[in-house]
Order: structure tokens, then C-alpha cells, then sequence
């Protein structure tokens, strides 16, 4: 775990320049072992860890889960920043939003670009599983990477199995949450009844599922590539004829970048099927289009040029 932990620090070219980490620790296996183990490798790497937890208040006894976070922050000798916070309204998703906000807070306050994660392998296949049967494109397959802007995972190539096993080797004592097993969310019917089911055709499947993450992420880097190479030599307007004449991947993917920057690198609202219509517009033979992208933008396509601008641009 220790190793794992090292050879992803010490290949991170965030942490090679500013070497302070913000630790989310829910309690659990995952989180404790991580925590554990960053407190273990941080005087080979100089590292300077900040714990943070959050309490949703959201279930009976998670005031007592972050009793025992801090407990084990005492342990260790780390500082713990601890928020109680219930999102409004409740739900999964909400409560992600706030956690992610919460921890984009503390690192802020700690002058760090590093948030440290206990995303396991497991969490790898599950997540691409998700992704595979809501119709995700060859980014949803390729999941979750090792860094993801602030987003630091040291243990995404390490199974859930072995952060167990680590916090019983090292006496540590990590929260069971009983929310883990509610059929109510997605994740927990992928993890306890279709991983199962699929591990009777093959038992390896979830080694499986994480090979095709790599090497869907390999192929996306590619495409990805391509299609900032393309638009690097692009006016503002682009070219419909040599757009057309790109890989489909590469089309779809150059297109989602000029989307992006239409609306300064933020997320983008359209779905699966407004991309497809926007790939038909584009290939249709009409000399004229314009197609409604929501929040305030439109795709605008004149003769032999396209771009994207603000609703009713002229």
C-alpha cells in the first residue's frame, strides 16, 4: 500500500513543485488506509498533509464517524479540518456537490492543488460499468485517471481487498457505513448484484473493466490529440469541408472543444443526442442552420464556415 502510494506521489509533477496534500477521509477502509499510508511515505517525500472530513448529517451515527476521523488524525499526527454541512434537499448527487465544494475550500485555504482521493480499482471498474450502460463514448469507459485536476487517486491501482486487509494489519478502524449496501443508488446495484452476475461469466471481470479503462483513455488522449492539432489551425470560423473530412472521434471531439471554449472552458450542458444533432448539421448540405445548444449559445453554420456564438448573434 505504502509502495503504491509512493510510486504515484513521486511520478506526479503537481506534487514534484508544491508538495502539500489536502487528505479527504470519509472514515472508511478506503480513505483510512490512504490517509495511512500518505503519513507513512510523506517523510520520503516531504509531503505536508491536511485531513478533511465531512459530516452530511444525512444518517443516524455520522456524527460519531467523525468522532472517530478524528480520533485517527490524533493518531497520526495530522491536522484535521471537519465541517458538518447537509446539502439542501438531500440526495446523493447533492451531497457529492457540497463534498467537492468542501474540499476545494480547505485546499484553498491550505495553498495546495492537490486533494487526495481513495478511489480503489473497484471504484475504477464501477464507475466505468456505469458509464457503459448509461451509453457513455470512449471518456465514460475510460473513467477515472490517476490526476484529474485537483483530483489526486495514489490508489487506483490498488483493489478495495488490500485497504481492507491494511487497516487490519495496522489496527486501524475504519467506518462502516451501511449506506454502501442501499439498493437506493446506483453504484451500490453495480457493486453488489451486476459485478456479481458478471463474475460468473468471467471471475476476472473486474480486472477486465479496468484494462478497458486504460485502454479506452489511451485512445481518447489520441483522439484528443487530434483534434486540438486540427483546431490549432482554425480561424474563429471554421472550416465545414475540412470538418467533415476528420474521423467521426475526432469530429465529435474537436467539436466539443470548440464548445467549450465558446463558454470559457466550462462545463458543457448538452447531451448525447444534441452532439449527434449538431454532427448532422454539420454534414447535412444545407449552405444555412442554426441549432439552439442551450445556455445562451447557438451553433451557427454559413456556407462553408461554422461556429459557435451567443443566441441571436448576427
Amino acid at each position: 500500500m505504502v509502495e503504491a502510494v509512493l510510486r504515484e506521489c513521486r511520478s506526479d509533477s503537481i506534487l514534484a513543485r508544491r508538495p502539500r496534500v489536502v487528505v479527504a477521509v470519509s472514515g472508511g477502509a478506503d480513505s483510512t488506509a490512504l490517509l495511512h499510508a500518505l503519513t507513512r511515505a510523506a517523510p520520503r517525500l516531504g509531503l505536508d498533509l491536511t485531513a478533511a472530513h465531512l459530516d452530511h448529517g444525512l444518517r443516524r451515527g455520522s456524527a460519531g464517524d467523525a468522532t472517530k476521523v478524528a480520533v485517527l488524525c490524533d493518531r497520526l499526527g495530522v491536522p484535521l479540518v471537519s465541517r458538518r454541512d447537509t446539502p439542501a434537499g438531500g440526495g446523493e448527487d447533492a451531497a457529492r456537490r457540497l463534498r467537492y465544494e468542501f474540499l476545494r475550500e480547505v485546499a484553498a485555504e491550505a495553498g495546495t492543488e492537490t486533494i487526495a482521493l481513495g478511489h480503489t480499482s473497484d471504484d475504477q471498474a464501477e464507475t466505468g460499468l456505469l458509464h457503459l450502460v448509461r451509453g457513455a463514448g470512449l471518456e465514460g469507459l475510460a473513467a477515472m485517471q490517476v490526476r484529474e485536476g485537483l483530483r489526486f487517486r495514489p490508489l487506483l491501482g490498488v483493489w478495495r481487498a488490500d485497504t481492507q486487509a491494511h487497516c487490519l494489519r495496522h489496527h486501524l478502524d475504519p467506518v462502516e457505513d451501511a449506506t454502501n449496501r442501499s439498493p437506493r443508488y446506483a453504484r451500490n446495484r453495480v457493486r453488489w448484484k451486476l459485478i456479481p452476475l458478471l463474475e460468473t461469466f468471467n471471475p476476472q471481470v473486474k480486472a477486465a473493466l479496468t484494462r478497458l479503462a486504460a485502454g479506452a483513455r489511451d485512445e481518447h488522449d489520441v483522439v484528443v490529440g487530434e483534434a486540438s492539432r486540427w483546431l490549432a489551425g482554425q480561424p474563429v470560423k471554421l472550416d465545414r469541408r475540412d470538418f467533415r473530412a476528420l474521423p467521426v472521434a475526432v469530429a465529435v471531439e474537436a467539436f466539443r472543444q470548440v464548445w467549450a471554449r465558446a463558454r470559457d472552458g466550462g462545463p458543457q450542458p448538452g447531451s448525447a443526442e444534441l452532439l449527434e444533432q449538431a454532427g448532422r448539421t454539420l454534414r447535412s448540405d444545407r449552405t444555412e442552420g442554426m441549432l439552439n445548444l442551450g445556455s445562451g449559445l447557438t451553433l451557427y453554420v454559413r456556407e462553408d464556415r461554422f461556429w459557435i456564438g451567443p443566441r441571436g448573434q448576427k
